[in-house]
């Protein structure tokens, strides 16, 4: 699966969600936490992009780096977890 390095969710309808193609999965969870290890985001397959609000507060997160995991789980073969980073500019 690819996920971005960076994206800028500022309201400019360019670049503001940032979300995975699931295609083939029959069950697909991205979470992402901020620098200090905090979750911000959780999504399912069904809502599998985020526009950079914190879920929580229902605020927009501050510009820096996000840790993701995303975990997929297909309908043949194994679940596979992915992790990584991604960057918000605003």
């Amino acid at each position: 699966q690819f996920v971005p390095s960076v994206f800028t969710p500022n309201g400019d309808g360019q670049n503001d969600m940032l979300g995975i193609n699931a295609d083939g999965a029959q069950r697909a969870e991205m979470i992402m936490y901020d620098r200090f290890g905090l979750l911000v985001f959780e999504g399912d397959l069904k809502q599998m992009a985020w526009d950079g609000t914190n879920s929580r507060t229902n605020e927009p997160v501050s510009e820096g780096v996000y840790f993701y995991v995303l975990t997929i789980h297909p309908y043949t073969g194994e679940m596979t977890t992915h992790q990584g980073y991604v960057q918000v500019l605003r």
